[in-house]
C-alpha cells in the first residue's frame, strides 16, 4: 500500500478591531478581540521505499487562498492564551490518525504531518 504524506503548517494569531454593530446573545461577549488558529497545506507527497515524489505543492503557501481556520475564539491575545492554544493543537496533532482512501487501484493511506511555522 503506497503511503502518501500531507504536510501542513499551522499557527495562531490574534487581532484587535472596533466592535461591529451586532449584538451577541451573551452580553459579556464581543468581537473586538479575535484569536484564531489556522492551517495551510504545503505539500502532498508519495513515499516509495527510500524515494519520495511530490504529487502537489502549494504554489502560494503564504497566501490566504488555502488557509483554513482550526479554531476561532473571541479572546484578547496574551501569552497564557497562546501557550494554551499551542498545547491544544499539539495534543490534537499527536492523536491524528492516517486517512485510508479506497480507490479503484487499491487502498491509499495518507499520513498527516503538521508543522508549527505560522
Amino acid at each position: 500500500m503506497p503511503q502518501i504524506e500531507l504536510i501542513t503548517k499551522w499557527g495562531c494569531d490574534g487581532s484587535q478591531q472596533s466592535q461591529f454593530q451586532h449584538s451577541f446573545s451573551d452580553l459579556t461577549s464581543d468581537d473586538s478581540n479575535i484569536f484564531q488558529s489556522s492551517m495551510v497545506p504545503l505539500r502532498l507527497q508519495v513515499h516509495t521505499g527510500i524515494n519520495k515524489k511530490i504529487i502537489w505543492q502549494n504554489p502560494t503557501p503564504s497566501s490566504t487562498r488555502f488557509c483554513r481556520p482550526i479554531r476561532i475564539r473571541f479572546l484578547y491575545e496574551i501569552v497564557d492564551i497562546i501557550k494554551e492554544e499551542i498545547k491544544y493543537i499539539e495534543d490534537h496533532v499527536k492523536n491524528l490518525q492516517s486517512t485510508e482512501v479506497q480507490t479503484s487501484s487499491g487502498m491509499i493511506q495518507v499520513k498527516h504531518t503538521m508543522i508549527t511555522t505560522m
